[in-house]
């Protein structure tokens, strides 16, 4: 991938990394707010999110993810 971000069909990508999907209110208004934003400023962006419920988060906003996988000593 170019370092612009680009893949081949020239529409920017955006991956979003956060605790997201797991109910935190103020995790999920952040996610809402810049993928609003990213809609607003590169329309045609693809955007996925890395988070600890894609599932969740994807039946919330629309935008697919992959799992964010728990660091040894961190989980719940």
């Amino acid at each position: 991938m170019p370092a612009d971000g680009r893949v081949p069909d020239g529409r920017p990508t955006v991956a979003l990394l956060g605790m997201f999907g797991i109910g935190n209110f103020g995790n999920e208004a952040s996610l809402d707010a810049v993928i609003d934003s990213v809609r607003r400023v590169a329309p045609t962006a693809r955007i996925s999110t890395i988070s600890f419920d894609p599932d969740r988060v994807e039946a919330r906003t629309g935008v697919a993810g992959i799992r964010l996988h728990h660091a040894v000593g961190l989980e719940r």
